[in-house]
């Protein structure tokens, strides 16, 4: 295996375009975790989606830290995977029932296919970061990435042992909801 030359100037562009990507998404993913407070049936699930929008802010804080550290100009480069999750977020609200924990179901896998995508930046970008020398961004970006991690775990417990159990009821009761699906 070949050693990465810490100088790399094309190493340094992938890990600014991933830089600017993630910014991007972490921007919009503020704004779909606002949509999800207002769409969740229960006080639990808008806690804790409420609760990620303060970390996300902090994400977006830390990631404008990381652009003064590399002595680059702020800005968010369009990523079109966020764009398509928070339009599958848009779809599984008009398409499940106000109020239900099938629509808290359906929001918790839109918030937890974002929170995800999330990590998974996180984690190249990361080994990016430790590969080029940048310990500190390396530093910052792997707390996002454990915060990412942590949250996911939460969702899914969440959902797990709580709101898709309540679903099911839900759907037992109430009849089918529309198919998420145009």
């Amino acid at each position: 295996m070949k050693h990465v030359n810490r100088e790399s100037g094309a190493f340094r562009k992938l890990l600014m375009l991933g830089i600017r990507n993630i910014y991007y998404a972490e921007q919009k993913a503020l704004n779909a975790f606002f949509m999800l407070e207002e769409a969740a049936a229960t006080e639990e699930l808008k806690v804790i989606f409420r609760d990620n929008s303060f970390k996300t802010e902090e994400h977006i804080v830390m990631l404008g830290s990381i652009f003064d550290i590399m002595k680059t100009e702020r800005h968010a480069e369009r990523c079109e995977t966020i764009i398509g999750m928070i339009n599958d977020l848009l779809r599984a609200i008009k398409h499940t029932p106000k109020g239900t924990m099938t629509r808290d179901a359906a929001l918790l896998m839109e918030a937890q296919k974002m929170q995800v995508y999330k990590a998974t930046m996180y984690k190249y970008l990361v080994q990016i970061a430790i590969n080029l020398g940048l310990i500190d961004a390396s530093n910052m970006l792997a707390k996002a990435l454990l915060e990412d991690e942590a949250t996911i775990k939460l969702f899914n417990d969440f959902s797990e042992m709580y709101v898709n159990m309540e679903a099911a009821d839900d759907a037992s009761h109430a009849g089918d909801f529309e198919m998420l699906a145009d």
